[in-house]
């Protein structure tokens, strides 16, 4: 479990995340159709048919099947382990975020292949580069993922830790 300080408490970055992609990604608890014309639900959880129960445009997911799906697809997309990795390099958690919701919106294997991975753990990247690359590398036919990763990674540069637009409440107990 990777922990950061979030106004004096040590807080389980998964929940930070959480409220993070809620805000990023949206929170719906019906099936709608994603950026690529995808069936999504919850928190940007792509249906595969696998899911623990039954989902068709009639569901409707409580907030607790909202979660469960988000921490299967954290652990599926290995997100903990690159969040470990760029904590360890010394960047803050609005590093970890952008990092985390990369991955999350591109897959862990792009991510874990990048030059952007081996740009931050080299720390070559910087905020005034990081746009260019990624203008170059990710997202050129995209310009909603385009403007979201550019957001990201200028808040994963910001020294001012990110604060969700609403009253945060950690998830675990």
């Amino acid at each position: 479990m990777t922990t950061v300080n979030y106004d004096g408490k040590n807080i389980d970055f998964r929940d930070i995340f959480y409220a993070y992609c809620k805000v990023k990604e949206g929170y719906r608890t019906k099936m709608y159709l994603d950026i690529k014309g995808k069936p999504t639900i919850g928190i940007g959880h792509l249906i595969t048919g696998k899911e623990p129960w039954p989902i068709t445009a009639e569901t409707v997911l409580t907030d607790a099947q909202v979660k469960q799906l988000f921490d299967s697809d954290y652990s599926a997309l290995n997100v903990a382990t690159y969040i470990n990795e760029i904590q360890q390099h010394g960047y803050s958690y609005n590093m970890m975020l952008a990092v985390g919701h990369f991955i999350w919106g591109h897959g862990e294997v792009p991510y874990k292949n990048s030059q952007l991975r081996a740009g931050l753990v080299n720390k070559t990247l910087t905020k005034d580069n990081i746009h260019a690359y990624l203008l170059t590398n990710w997202d050129k036919r995209s310009p909603t993922n385009q403007r979201v990763n550019k957001e990201d990674f200028t808040v994963g540069f910001d020294p001012t830790p990110w604060k969700p637009p609403f009253t945060f409440r950690p998830v675990s107990v």
